[in-house]
């Protein structure tokens, strides 16, 4: 559940057509889909759960829910939600009836559980935090319940906040993040449930989290932002709110789907070529980031070039090349493209990065872009 969250942005990105399903909830979250693709989202503080079909239909499913705010559909096709005013992960079948699969740890009821993921042995994965309340248990941590539904074990007991959670079809990377320390990490499930391998994997903490066919993972903070699985941010999706929760559903699966506070969005994304991306299994303990690697930075590794060596591909004469990039490179437009040029061209970058941490980021290219250098 979000607090503090920066102002939101009134403009939706320009590569995505989005939809206003329904404008009257009190609190959004929690978007679920079916195996049919339907989706089914909370509406926490009127305790209402939501089903949108396919077909565009949106009714009530379920009332009186116990402030439910997360919902996953388990591999038997029962919704579990996170009942966060009654301390409970229930799992809710297709006539209604509920059960309750986790409510004590250590004889205590849990804080306001929050948000789940189903693993696919069927273990729950679910974040405990204690948004608006002391916290019951010794803290605000992350459990797993076995497969079998008889233990309930902590496995994440040094976060501040914790809060969205999901995992990789395969089971073998769970991303979790820390709201209340603005970080999201990656871990390496173990067959029992346990994590390990933890890496800080965006310096962004948010609220809920989905993960695209691809592995991209998308973190609900000011907007939907979208990172590889490397941990490379590669895009944002913005709303006229900010966005509490989101999944993927649809008729394809390809539609994603954004709660807010105050609405339920559709945003149909246009296809845009991109890097392929593996979901790759952490390999190390260090609590470190993936990315950005060192030689990916200003300046930082790469090829030496020296003197007049000039780059592979690039020796195209005068009357060759015009792409924009090649064009500012050769800065005395004879044609060719000298080390000297590529150098000066990467000072001339490191000079707009204005916090020194090696990227160029958006709000450090526009005074350049408002006051270009004129060529001569």
């Amino acid at each position: 559940m979000p607090s503090d969250r920066p102002a939101p942005r009134d403009t939706a990105a320009p590569d995505a057509r989005t939809e206003k399903i329904t404008g009257d909830l009190q609190f959004g979250e929690g978007p679920a889909a079916d195996a049919q693709g339907n989706i089914f989202f909370s509406d926490i503080q009127a305790h209402v759960t939501y089903r949108w079909s396919s077909d565009g239909q949106l009714s009530v499913v379920r009332r009186e829910t116990g402030g439910a705010n997360g919902l996953y559909f388990g591999r038997d096709g029962n919704l579990l939600a996170c009942e966060g005013d009654r301390g409970r992960v229930v799992s809710i079948d297709s006539q209604g009836r509920v059960t309750v699969l986790a409510d004590k740890f250590n004889d205590k009821r849990f804080n306001k559980p929050n948000d789940l993921w189903v693993d696919p042995k069927g273990g729950v994965y679910f974040s405990d935090p204690a948004y608006g309340t002391q916290p019951v248990q010794d803290g605000e941590h992350v459990y797993y319940l076995s497969p079998d539904r008889k233990n309930v074990v902590r496995v994440i007991s040094d976060m501040v906040r914790p809060n969205g959670i999901v995992g990789t079809p395969d089971g073998r990377t769970l991303y979790v993040t820390d709201h209340g320390a603005k970080k999201t990490y990656c871990y390496r499930p173990n067959d029992d449930g346990s994590l390990s391998a933890k890496q800080l994997f965006a310096p962004v903490g948010a609220d809920g989290m989905t993960i695209d066919q691809q592995g991209n993972v998308y973190l609900c903070e000011q907007a939907v932002l979208v990172y590889n699985a490397h941990g490379d941010r590669i895009d944002e999706i913005r709303l006229p709110e900010s966005p509490t929760n989101a999944c993927f559903g649809g008729r394809d699966g390809r539609t994603l789907f954004v709660t807010t506070r105050g609405a339920f969005y559709a945003v149909q994304r246009r296809e845009r070529p991109r890097q392929p991306t593996t979901v790759q299994r952490p390999a190390t303990s260090r609590d470190e980031p993936r990315r950005p690697r060192e030689e990916d930075r200003l300046g930082r590794g790469g090829p030496q070039l020296t003197g007049e060596t000039r780059p592979r591909g690039l020796q195209q004469g005068p009357a060759r090349h015009n792409h924009p990039v090649l064009i500012a490179l050769d800065a005395d437009g004879d044609g060719d493209i000298t080390a000297a040029e590529i150098q000066n061209a990467t000072a001339a970058l490191r000079s707009l990065d204005e916090d020194g941490d090696g990227w160029v980021r958006r709000e450090e290219m526009r005074p350049a872009i408002a006051n270009p250098i004129p060529r001569n």
